[in-house]
């Protein structure tokens, strides 16, 4: 039995409402940073003004104590710490929110989900400690990833002031913009904070239901929207089943896929079939020219376009298998 329309609706009014408040809080984190960058850049073009000067002077650029001596470079630097810190407690607050949000969205959609596949289904909520918990080590787990990035954005923005330049005359244009770098350093990894944890509250929320409701689900089936802004990865993964207790979808960053319980006896197709009656030029643009070759001749098989891989700044997922590695892959298969 295929998997009702009503159900495909429910699944998708949950990811839209998730993936709203993720866009909402990336949004408001970027606004906060461009603001802070504007009030705090009169003061860097000056300090960084006072330290070429004094290399002009001397010919040498000035080691580490001496830069901290020049009043300009401390006091803009005191600023910029007080703005960070700031900033990446607001991250932290914001954060937590959206985790909050998506956990209790999910919680109180996924039965409906579930119940929507099958009339009269017996369909249990998450247990209340068991979401309570998740969410409170997911809260912790925030905390302490936001402590890390006040010491990393901090050295990014001093470490173009204390060594040397590279260039034999350095400019104001070129030192400013390594030091906007080193802040906005922060504002990258708070908003990956951001993505990732409130993707994985939402992935986690819905395995508590599923779990809750093992007696009358099968498994979850990897579901994509299979448009024409799915990645090859995504279309190749869609209608993969797993376990239930395996957490997922394992997507990349910006992965707009999820989770789909499916009741005994409910499937989902892979996507292939559907792919295969795409026009040609809507194939090509999801696969790309040399990939949909490849598969086109036979040489690849449609599992063979997602692979898994370790990304340190988001965590393992699957991604688009490489054109180099299906090649060889497809030569070794001959």
């Amino acid at each position: 039995m295929a998997v009702p329309q009503r159900t495909l609706t429910l699944l998708r009014r949950l990811a839209r409402s998730n993936g709203a408040t993720v866009d909402a809080t990336v949004q408001a984190l970027t606004r906060s940073w461009l603001a802070a960058w504007e009030d705090l850049s009169p003061a860097w073009q000056q300090a960084i003004d006072a330290l070429l000067e004094q290399y002009e002077r001397t010919g040498v650029w000035p080691s580490p104590w001496q830069v901290a001596r020049i009043e300009a470079i401390a006091a803009v630097q005191q600023r910029t710490d007080r703005a960070l810190t700031g900033l990446v407690g607001k991250a932290d607050t914001a954060t937590r929110r959206a985790v909050a949000e998506v956990s209790a969205a999910t919680v109180q959609a996924e039965p409906d989900i579930i119940a929507s596949q099958k009339p009269g289904l017996k369909v249990r909520a998450a247990d209340r400690q068991a979401v309570v918990s998740e969410l409170s080590a997911r809260r912790w787990r925030i905390t302490n990833l936001h402590r890390a990035v006040l010491d990393a954005a901090s050295s990014a923005i001093r470490r173009p002031l204390l060594r040397p330049p590279l260039a034999t005359q350095p400019t104001a244009a070129a030192l400013t913009g390594q030091v906007r770098a080193g802040f906005d350093s922060a504002l990258v990894r708070a908003t990956t904070i951001a993505q990732t944890e409130t993707v994985d509250t939402y992935r986690a929320a819905s395995a508590l239901v599923h779990d809750a409701n093992r007696g009358v689900l099968d498994a979850w089936a990897w579901h994509c929207a299979c448009d024409r802004r799915s990645c090859t990865a995504c279309w190749a993964m869609h209608g993969r089943q797993f376990p239930l207790e395996v957490i997922g979808p394992d997507g990349h960053p910006a992965c707009r896929c999820t989770r789909l319980p499916l009741a005994a006896g409910v499937n989902l197709p892979s996507a292939e079939a559907r792919f295969r009656r795409l026009p040609r030029r809507d194939q090509l643009a999801i696969l790309g020219p040399a990939r949909l070759e490849l598969f086109r001749s036979g040489r690849i098989g449609w599992a063979d376009l997602a692979v898994q891989r370790n990304n340190p700044g988001w965590r393992t997922s699957w991604t688009p298998a490489s054109v180099a590695d299906l090649r060889r892959a497809a030569d070794l298969a001959r």
